[in-house]
């Protein structure tokens, strides 16, 4: 599949009542999607129906939550021209997330595990503290020498124990193909949108070009930030926004 065909869907989690995130979020995408592009309900469900419409949801008390339509990076414009129109109406806390559920179905869940877990502490050192010690996002190497351990020691277990709560969540592969990355920290910072989906499907791209039988053999965490940078191949842009949040971050205790 050609990175700019494959299906994505983002969840952006508000801590503010499903009334209000309704309000600002149906008037933006009417807006920018045009009307009855949406369905909302007070209601915590599946977004596994309308998959051309977003939804507006209630995902617990306090939290409610905006899934995107089924989408390319093509969309990506127009999903940040959405979360654009909410100005400083709503924002995430720290508790929140981004969500990104990407169509894998021509990918083993073992190859794409056995890829983060060459590279899974270079990626999450783009991210701040309160993503490294949230249960809703666990590190998959959580020890430091795991991190020295051969990919094949751990890649069955890791794979075969797959938790909702983890960085890269598997749980949905059998059913529907698709794996979830749950790292990013709730935003509507569109930049930071468009840059983090961008990165999530070059990278992707790479996990399909990478031998699946010679992954194994390498150890943990032995991809380096820069050497990622280098064989994702982004554009310049997104190459840019990821490497400023590696600055920013990256010295912040890993092992937390």
């Amino acid at each position: 599949m050609r990175r700019y065909s494959r299906r994505f869907g983002i969840e952006f989690e508000f801590e503010c009542s499903w009334e209000k995130l309704r309000y600002h979020a149906s008037r933006a995408i009417n807006k920018v999607y045009g009307k009855r592009k949406y369905y909302s309900k007070k209601d915590k469900f599946a977004s596994d129906f309308q998959l051309n419409k977003w939804h507006i949801k209630e995902e617990n008390s306090g939290v409610a939550e905006l899934t995107t339509p089924v989408s390319t990076l093509r969309d990506v414009p127009r999903i940040c021209q959405v979360i654009s129109n909410f100005e400083d109406k709503i924002k995430p806390e720290d508790d929140c997330g981004l969500h990104v559920h990407i169509d894998v179905h021509d990918l083993d869940q073992y190859h794409i595990m056995s890829a983060w877990l060459l590279s899974e502490k270079s990626i999450i050192r783009c991210f701040p503290l309160t993503r490294r010690r949230n249960g809703f996002c666990e590190k998959i190497i959580d020890r430091p020498q795991i991190s020295r351990s051969l990919i094949a020691k751990i890649l069955e277990d890791e794979t075969e124990s797959a938790s909702h709560g983890d960085a890269i969540d598997l749980t949905e592969y059998e059913e529907r193909k698709t794996v979830e990355i749950r790292l990013c920290e709730g935003t509507t910072d569109t930049e930071l949108i468009r840059a983090w989906v961008t990165f999530l499907i070059y990278w992707v791209d790479f996990v399909k070009k990478k031998n699946p039988s010679l992954l194994p053999c390498a150890k943990c965490n032995s991809l380096e930030f820069d050497d990622l940078l280098d064989q994702l191949k982004l554009d310049k842009r997104t190459h840019m926004v990821m490497e400023e949040r590696y600055e920013k971050y990256h010295k912040s205790p890993y092992w937390v």
